[in-house]
């Protein structure tokens, strides 16, 4: 079993703004995934340097799609979630780091991770390009769901004062009771 965490970094002009990195087995999943892909091949010649987390995306219609998959947590669920992504677009419509996300009882399984060259809402495997050498990541739901109420306490309380996150519809199972 992985066990996934989170840090959000915070920007030092703005104590408010942050920026977050999920970690898996104490690594960056950016830096973990960068251990099984060719970047200099399949990113570098996307004209990608890096890439970011897809939780607080500049378009708020994006941040709500990423949510919705993320959160599809009931048993036998399958859900492709947009996971990481061009930091200077912070947008679905560059490239987009996907992962394929199971429920199975009490485990959340990233199953496999490809780029998508296609439509999200669509939940299209047939749109994306897989990665062949990605092994699979599985974490215990409640780890899983602990991670993503943090997140989502944090962005609240740093963003409430901004209009147009009052509304996201955090999934209820990443709510801190």
């Amino acid at each position: 079993m992985n066990n996934l965490s989170m840090i959000n970094i915070q920007q030092g002009y703005n104590p408010e703004v942050f920026y977050s990195e999920l970690i898996v087995d104490g690594v960056l999943l950016s830096e973990w995934l960068a251990e099984y892909i060719d970047k200099s091949t399949q990113l570098k010649r996307l004209g990608v340097k890096e890439l970011g987390l897809s939780l607080n995306l500049d378009l708020y219609s994006d941040t709500k799609i990423v949510w919705y998959y993320l959160g599809q947590l009931g048993d036998g669920n399958v859900s492709y979630v947009p996971l990481l992504v061009c930091p200077e677009d912070n947008d679905l419509s560059c490239t987009t780091i996907i992962t394929e996300q199971y429920i199975i009882d009490d485990k959340v399984v990233w199953k496999r991770f490809g780029l998508l060259t296609g439509s999200i809402e669509k939940q299209n495997p047939d749109a994306i390009d897989w990665f062949d050498t990605v092994p699979e990541l599985t974490f215990a739901k409640d780890n899983f769901e602990k991670v993503f109420s943090q997140f989502m306490r944090d962005f609240t309380e740093a963003y409430q004062h901004r209009d147009e996150f009052v509304d996201i519809d955090f999934p209820t199972n990443f709510r801190i009771k």
